[in-house]
């Protein structure tokens, strides 16, 4: 840009394309679990709250992508209420996974969030979710909030923060249990995945998928995807 200043009428400087530096890169694959060096996230015109993203690796057919490291909270989807005027903000606390959703105001808000930012946002397919809530390890946090009474012992009765409980290996936080995600498996239909707060503790894991309609509901969130260039 310097240059094309000194020399505005140069051919060769006018032919190159200037391409702002991606900084959910592939270099960051599997680095999410490392602290705040090991994660991205966009620069969004007139966004505060943009999501906190880890990079997942590619795995056969399934390329590289960055996914949230956290469920979207109720904070970042009041940011996008107050801006657009097309939801109504919870008054929940704000750091507790954003739920009680209808899956048309999930599609718009990454398309706020892509338009916002110039790169693509949007829901997980299954397959993705699992290859990154799976990482390396192919287990569950064993302290993961599902419904669990015994011995005295009682969990799963409500929603907690979107950060509380042992991240992955690459890097992703309450993937199974608090509230079960929704993710694509082709265009216009939904499942939900890793189960909630309401889902008994036996049956709270990675595989734990049910069917999704698209209406709100107190149990569902989401995790939302960026995809690389």
């Amino acid at each position: 840009r310097q240059a094309l200043r000194l020399f505005d009428n140069n051919a060769i400087l006018q032919r190159i394309s200037i391409i702002a530096k991606d900084s959910c890169s592939d270099h960051l694959a599997g680095l999410g679990a490392r602290g705040i060096a090991g994660t991205c996230k966009d620069k969004f015109n007139g966004v505060t709250k943009p999501p906190l993203l880890v990079v997942i690796p590619a795995k056969g057919a399934l390329k590289s992508f960055s996914i949230g490291k956290y469920e979207v909270t109720n904070e970042e989807w009041n940011e996008y209420c107050a801006a657009t005027q097309k939801c109504d903000q919870k008054s929940d606390a704000p750091q507790i996974p954003v739920v009680n959703v209808q899956i048309n105001q999930i599609t718009e808000y990454a398309k706020w969030l892509s338009e916002k930012s110039g790169r693509v946002y949007r829901l997980p397919t299954q397959a993705e979710w699992f290859h990154a809530a799976s990482s390396t390890q192919g287990s569950v946090d064993p302290n993961r909030n599902c419904k669990l009474s015994t011995r005295g012992i009682q969990k799963g009765s409500e929603l907690v923060r979107t950060s509380l409980g042992q991240q992955n290996a690459w890097g992703l936080v309450n993937v199974v249990g608090n509230a079960q995600e929704i993710v694509v498996n082709r265009p216009g239909v939904f499942s939900v995945v890793g189960g909630s707060y309401d889902t008994d503790m036996s049956e709270c894991n990675l595989t734990t998928i049910k069917p999704y309609s698209g209406a709100a509901d107190n149990f569902s969130g989401f995790r939302i995807v960026r995809e690389l260039r």
